[in-house]
């Protein structure tokens, strides 16, 4: 009885070969373009959400700014609260005098609130990837997979960093 040549060590193909090289290119592809789908999600998702809250907000820091600096020429001052003076700026100057300086307010908070988030998941992940090589108390996993409130602290607070750091670097560079 002779062999066939896959019982010799033969020259019969695997099942296991590995796809070709234009096949790992197209799913890393599908992969960045997947990333910056929802990375653009997120962006948009979160300007929309920071346009809302500072054109709500915007009256109160109007006002606040408006207290903080008042003075008058008898040494008493001009409003005598947050009520009184949103009062005052609407009868005296109208509406759209609560909503000065809107446009340079909301470039400011789609700016820093949207690439905060955006930069939020990568800087977790990353956080966790750093905590699989290095063992840090309190950082592990919860027990349904998800990062640990720890983990999610400092990558809110290092995509916030970051973010901050970049608009310094482009003010003073």
């Amino acid at each position: 009885m002779s062999a066939t040549p896959s019982e010799e060590g033969g020259n019969e193909a695997t099942a296991t070969a590995e796809p070709p090289p234009q096949h790992h290119q197209q799913q890393e592809q599908q992969q960045y373009h997947s990333a910056s789908a929802e990375a653009a999600y997120r962006f948009a998702a979160s300007s929309i959400g920071a346009l809302i809250a500072e054109s709500i907000t915007l009256p109160t820091d109007v006002a606040k700014t408006r207290l903080q600096v008042q003075a008058s020429a008898l040494g008493q001052p001009r409003y005598t609260g947050l009520a009184d003076c949103v009062t005052r700026i609407y009868r005296e100057e109208g509406a759209r005098a609560l909503w000065k300086g809107i446009w340079p307010a909301l470039i400011r908070q789609v700016c820093y609130s949207s690439l905060s988030l955006v930069l939020y998941e990568p800087v977790r992940n990353a956080i966790g990837s750093l905590k699989e090589s290095v063992v840090v108390v309190g950082t592990g996993h919860d027990d349904d997979g998800q990062p640990s409130f720890v983990e999610r602290l400092l990558a809110g607070g290092t995509a916030g960093k970051l973010v901050r750091l970049a608009r310094f670097a482009r003010a003073n560079g």
